[in-house]
């Protein structure tokens, strides 16, 4: 004859069983919490590097389009200089 307390023992190891894998399982609530902020993150990113973008757009429309434009990042870049011009190089402290 069965235990009359087997049954409800091993019921309620099984409801302890199904709850820890709910939370603390491969596929649990904790893994959904990380996943989440995972998510969050990189949709900031996403933003950012979409801003980013935007702004080589421009840039690259402006060198293609804008000859001051272009003559200025090349000075800039290039740190060219016109005929009879000085430049000033401050370093910082």
């Amino acid at each position: 004859m069965i235990n009359r307390y087997l049954i409800p023992t091993v019921i309620i190891l099984l409801i302890f069983l199904f709850a820890g894998l709910g939370i603390w399982g491969d596929h649990g609530l904790l893994h959904l919490l990380k996943m989440r902020q995972r998510i969050a993150g990189i949709r900031t990113e996403t933003g950012r590097v979409k801003g980013e973008n935007r702004l080589l757009r421009r840039q690259v429309y402006l060198l293609q389009s804008d000859d001051r434009y272009q003559e200025m990042t090349v000075r800039r870049e290039l740190k060219m200089i016109r005929p009879n011009e000085q430049v000033f190089v401050f370093r910082e402290p």
